[in-house]
């Protein structure tokens, strides 16, 4: 059967087939199917080649296979031969972290009256906002509802998607299992259940106006992967951004450019948005910081994920 250059790669490497068997010798090249007996003993054989090519590491990959790519696409949660996450643990400086405790000791046993849109009432908003780092919030603007309070907004979903809080009636109570884990000694557990419902169930395109890049969510435990590489001292995002194009470039083929910016420039931007700033460093699984440069428009950022090893062990 005759693949479509732009079809995914059967291999599983999660690219297109014309950036990735298609571009290379084909597997069937030199093979004489007069050398088996049975078309089983045939797509036997076939079946062992593809494996052993899929377990062959590739330098797009940083050493990773299309096998062990699969993994960390498809099941990140649950792949123990790609990575182990260290049990109880949690970040010790993280912003959204800590709304996720704050709102749940704010809703409390009694819970609290929703507005009529369904949102976080402006007394509990308040008290979360003035308690923010001011540093991690330049843009200040004036807080009349949880709308205007984008973070906080993020964090209250996730916790809703996690099963931790829940709204009926216009009311938020904590479900049984957020109850469970407002102990100090369940911190480890409830930010796995918040985080995990953050990549899983959540949409990270729903506050950027971005395309629907798929592969940029999917590809968090990869983003982090790199991260934990390359992450021991300071280092520019673009560095990230460039290894994520070089393992996915079919993504580009998602994006449209427009008048101002190219397909890559807005790839760029929207990965380095959802990736490393609202997912790594919002969740305290990196530092980042901008760099200031004479150009009023130039935006350039480093980040630094020293602490990330704490968490998670990979053996790639």
């Amino acid at each position: 059967m005759k693949l479509s250059r732009n079809a995914p790669c059967p291999c599983g490497s999660g690219k297109k087939y014309k950036h990735c068997c298609g571009g290379q010798s084909n597997i069937l090249d030199g093979l004489n199917p007069n050398d088996f007996q049975s078309i089983d003993q045939l797509n036997d054989y076939m079946e062992v080649l593809m494996d052993q090519k899929n377990s062959q590491p590739l330098k797009e990959f940083l050493g990773l296979s299309p096998k062990q790519m699969r993994l960390i696409l498809g099941d990140p949660w649950n792949a123990p031969e790609i990575v182990t996450y260290k049990k109880g643990w949690y970040p010790k400086r993280s912003i959204a972290f800590d709304m996720v405790v704050r709102l749940l000791n704010a809703i409390g046993p009694d819970g609290v009256k929703s507005t009529q849109k369904g949102k976080l009432p402006l007394k509990i908003v308040m008290p979360i906002w003035e308690e923010m780092p001011k540093d991690e919030f330049q843009a200040m603007v004036r807080i009349r509802s949880e709308d205007h309070f984008r973070e906080l907004s993020t964090v209250r979903i996730c916790m809703e998607l996690a099963g931790l809080i829940k709204l009926q009636k216009g009311h938020f109570s904590l479900t049984k299992k957020g109850q469970d884990l407002t102990y100090l000694n369940k911190r480890g557990e409830l930010f796995l259940e918040v985080i995990m419902a953050d990549t899983r169930k959540y949409n990270w395109g729903y506050h950027d106006g971005c395309e629907d890049i798929h592969i940029i969510q999917d590809s968090f435990l990869y983003t982090l992967y790199m991260l934990s590489i390359f992450g021991k001292d300071w280092r520019l995002t673009k560095f990230i951004e460039d290894r994520f194009l070089e393992a996915f470039p079919a993504a580009l083929d998602e994006v449209e450019g427009n008048a101002y910016f190219s397909q890559e420039e807005t790839l760029r931007k929207c990965y380095r948005i959802r990736s490393l700033d609202r997912f790594a460093h919002f969740w305290g699984l990196i530092k980042m910081r901008e760099i200031k440069t004479e150009d009023a428009f130039s935006n350039n950022y480093e980040f630094k994920a020293s602490e990330l090893s704490d968490w998670l062990t990979f053996h790639a």
